[in-house]
């Protein structure tokens, strides 16, 4: 418990250019589909769109936008942040369970799908904030601002029953910064010249769906798998929202 306490002070006093959004999970079923998602999150709006090319590659899009203003003081936080995703997707079911239906004439609707997803991406954003503008006599603030190119490796794995679906969705980013600034107080990590890391970012979603329409709630981490970098980043992410297949509703 005093660990998440002391994460949570630290994200309070740093100045965190670098932020997690919500992982895309359109778990594609064939060739056609067409969904579309939007999520509020403690990092603020994530927008996500998927299209199945095929029945088995997909293509993605997906941002995210967040302005926070602290009223009680001149402390600020903005972020965005688009990208482009390639999609490589398996639905277990159907090899796993074909000869069951074929040997009992259809499939059982009640038996859960397992689908798999691996998801490449290419983004770019852009964050800045100020913390500690206005805090006792002699405030000692904390700001930092720059732009930033981003490509990651991400999988979701879930399990998916008629109206409930579990999952996991590991994630590895490569962040680079640049044209980055910063100034405050002298931290280990503004010690640092390093402006690119690289992150370990899993996630839970879960949720439930009704027809074509999924509301689905995620929760994910932030881990530095290397050398602190020169910035700071936010530790964790929350984020509830809704799902739409397209291709059925039109």
């Amino acid at each position: 418990m005093w660990i998440l306490c002391a994460v949570l002070w630290v994200q309070a006093c740093t100045a965190d250019v670098y932020v997690p959004v919500s992982h895309p999970t359109p778990l594609l079923d064939e060739k056609g589909n067409v969904s579309a998602a939007v999520y509020t999150s403690t990092n603020g709006t994530d927008l996500h769109t998927a299209y199945a090319v095929s029945d088995r590659f997909g293509i993605a899009a997906a941002a995210n936008y967040m302005y926070r203003d602290f009223e009680e003081q001149d402390d600020f936080q903005k972020h965005k942040y688009a990208e482009l995703l390639m999609i490589y997707y398996l639905d277990f079911s159907e090899s796993a369970l074909s000869g069951a239906g074929n040997l009992f004439g259809s499939r059982s609707r009640s038996a859960p799908e397992f689908k798999m997803e691996f998801l490449a991406s290419a983004g770019l954003g852009e964050g800045e904030e100020l913390r500690n503008s206005g805090e006792g006599e002699f405030p000692s603030e904390n700001f930092a601002k720059g732009r930033y190119s981003k490509f990651s490796l991400q999988s979701n794995l879930a399990v998916i029953s008629e109206v409930f679906f579990i999952g996991f969705s590991p994630k590895l980013s490569y962040v680079s910064f640049y044209d980055f600034f910063a100034r405050g107080e002298v931290t280990d990590m503004q010690m640092s010249d390093k402006t690119s890391a690289l992150f370990f970012e899993p996630a839970l979603f879960s949720g439930f769906a009704f027809k074509n329409v999924r509301v689905e709630w995620q929760g994910g981490l932030t881990r530095n798998a290397g050398a602190q970098p020169a910035f700071n980043y936010e530790r964790f992410y929350f984020s509830v929202g809704v799902q739409l297949k397209l291709d059925d509703i039109f």
